[in-house]
């Protein structure tokens, strides 16, 4: 494609959107693996994207990424266990590149939200009326 001035238009490396969410429960099992756009590069190979990177706000980072051999799926994967006492979010980024000369690039902000799994919020909630129901019994017995 041919710019007014006569050039070839360069090709950026772009996302369809400049963030993305996730929440996922803290009973998750390490290797559970949660789906992120691909960034788009218009380039044929060995111009287009060529390689994801992950990096986090705040080190270390219970998650890796894991880029299909194609390129076409990314996903964002849990290494080890959540803690919701520790760390309630996490704030990431992932830089796509491509393989052209000069390189170029875009970076995606993901938000991962650790929630509590409903098992948990269950047990609470029974020890909760448990302790209710006790306290009741000990101030009628007085």
């Amino acid at each position: 494609m041919k710019t007014p001035h006569g050039g070839r238009k360069l090709s950026l490396i772009h996302y369809s959107r400049q963030a993305c969410e996730h929440s996922i429960v803290d009973t998750a099992a390490a290797g559970a693996r949660f789906p992120l756009p691909v960034a788009a590069d218009a380039d044929a190979p060995p111009n287009d994207v060529r390689r994801y990177s992950l990096t986090a706000a705040t080190a270390p980072t219970p998650f890796r990424l894991e880029q299909s051999p194609l390129a076409r799926e990314l996903y964002l994967v849990l290494t080890g266990p959540l803690d919701r006492e520790r760390a309630a979010d996490y704030a990431l980024a992932v830089t796509a590149v491509d393989g052209g000369a000069p390189r170029r690039s875009a970076t995606l902000a993901v938000r991962v939200q650790v929630t509590v799994s409903t098992a948990v919020l269950t047990a609470i909630g029974r020890i909760a009326a448990a302790t209710c129901r006790i306290s009741l019994r000990i101030s009628t017995t007085r």
